[in-house]
């Protein structure tokens, strides 16, 4: 299994989404604008009011203070002093209902009384700084005071905003509006606190995805106590159970035709030596004889004879090369470590130029058939690849044996390869085809600097240990 696959699927960190956070920043901040819109229409609505409450007051409240105002002393005497003691009672609580502070001048033009109505308890400062700022602070209502019987002018009544009352008025509105607020933060926090608890088995589901990914088929879900991931999870793992059976059988079954496929090119290699290579050397001997008893009777026939031993040595080295693509040299003979030493050492007498490095770490005795060839065929058709293709000057071969793997390592430094077009070729898939029928992984990698390196880690279980099929 190709342990690369997940990287083509996985998605990219900028456009992951963590639904729990994106949730609950969506509902603070649209608690936040609820507040800030409310916030804004309680003040404009507060600017409305005053600019109504000032321009209605006026005439309601100089009507209401004519009584007040109209007092006689004795019976035809009028006296301009009379707003010296007045008390404003008539209008306090018009007034105070309005939120507005008013001011009595005399017809000298000085303050007899100037007094606020409404609410004056405290608010926070905050307010009253942003209500003097939203409204005009010369806004004011003056109308003229006089006698209702005799219609004389005895003074003047001045009405402004009380922005203590409004700001205390905005205030509780304000209040109740924050309170609101506050109570969908608390309410989206309970809720995101038991969503947090119930989503972060997901976590765990990540990570188990993540070991699936690599090629652990092991791996298996949490069980959560949400319901719905809970039915996830278990579908989930039966999945896996089932790629892991289907998996596991076509390993079986690749094994055995791996096997199948070895022994047959071991019994062809068999025939091949046996029945051509002896047929071959007798042609070579009878026409060895036949040379010799015509050099003196039928000199004429002589080339004929030459050209018959010439041909017959070309298809016994053709043979020779047929055979060690069937079945590799001396390795059922001589066991795999020697046959790597012969074949890194054929390819030193033919390219005296090359540096081959081969190490082996721990003992490669007692592997099955299947697992020596498969190892000798990655060194062979990867030593071919990098000479044919990379032009490399060194090959480092490093094989490592553990109690449970095997690992081969196959490291050049030529101009590197085309992964897509080597992926492709018949010699890489037969490699990855080997690996995988053992449960393996393969993969060829291009190195940072130049050349390439061919990775495979196999697996020693029961079918890599001596046994063999048929």
């Amino acid at each position: 299994m190709n342990h690369n696959i997940g990287e083509s699927v996985r998605p990219s960190e900028g456009n992951e989404v963590n639904l729990v956070r994106v949730l609950m920043v969506r509902v603070t901040v649209f608690a936040l604008l609820v507040c800030l819109c409310a916030s804004v229409v309680i003040f404009y609505q507060a600017k409305v009011r005053i600019q109504t409450n000032i321009m209605q007051s006026g005439n309601t409240l100089v009507q209401l203070l004519k009584n007040e105002v109209t007092r006689t002393k004795g019976s035809f005497q009028f006296s301009l002093d009379r707003l010296e003691d007045i008390s404003l009672t008539s209008i306090s609580d018009i007034a105070s209902a309005m939120g507005v502070c008013t001011e009595v001048k005399n017809i000298f033009n000085q303050t007899v009384i100037d007094q606020c109505f409404g609410d004056e308890s405290a608010s926070p400062r905050i307010i009253s700084l942003g209500l003097s700022k939203l409204i005009d602070i010369n806004m004011r209502s003056e109308s003229s005071l006089h006698t209702s019987n005799s219609g004389v002018v005895v003074g003047q009544l001045i009405t402004y905003p009380n922005i203590n009352h409004e700001s205390n008025k905005i205030w509780q509105q304000l209040s109740v509006v924050f309170i609101m607020t506050l109570s969908i933060l608390l309410l989206n926090l309970l809720i995101y606190l038991p969503v947090r608890k119930a989503l972060n088995p997901t976590d765990e589901i990540l990570k188990t995805i993540s070991l699936l990914e690599n090629g652990d088929l092991t791996a298996r879900m949490p069980k959560p106590e949400l319901r719905e991931l809970r039915r996830i999870t278990v579908g989930f793992d039966h999945l896996t159970s089932r790629l892991e059976c289907t998996l596991a059988e076509q390993r079986v079954l690749a094994q055995r035709l791996l096997t199948v496929r070895e022994e047959e090119r071991r019994y062809l290699a068999r025939e091949l030596h046996d029945e051509f290579g002896q047929l071959l050397t007798a042609i070579s001997a009878d026409s060895t004889f036949l040379s010799s008893r015509l050099k003196s009777t039928d000199p004429q026939a002589l080339p004929a004879i030459v050209s018959i031993k010439t041909n017959t040595s070309d298809i016994m080295a053709n043979l020779q090369n047929l055979l060690s693509q069937l079945r590799p040299q001396g390795l059922t003979e001589f066991g795999l470590k020697s046959s790597l030493d012969y074949l890194v050492e054929s390819w030193q007498r033919r390219l005296p130029d090359l540096c081959i490095i081969f190490e082996v770490d721990g003992k490669l005795d007692g592997l099955d058939d299947n697992t020596n060839v498969t190892i000798y065929r990655i060194v062979q058709e990867s030593l071919t690849n990098a000479l044919k293709h990379g032009k490399p000057t060194k090959i480092i071969i490093s094989i490592k044996k553990s109690s449970d793997e095997i690992d081969i390592t196959i490291n050049d430094n030529g101009c590197g390869l085309n992964i897509d077009e080597t992926n492709a070729g018949n010699g890489v898939l037969g490699m990855r085809e080997r690996v995988a029928a053992l449960g393996g992984v393969f993969e060829i990698i291009q190195n940072k600097t130049d050349g390439v390196c061919v990775i495979a880690k196999i697996k020693l279980n029961a079918n890599t240990t001596g046994q063999t099929y048929g």
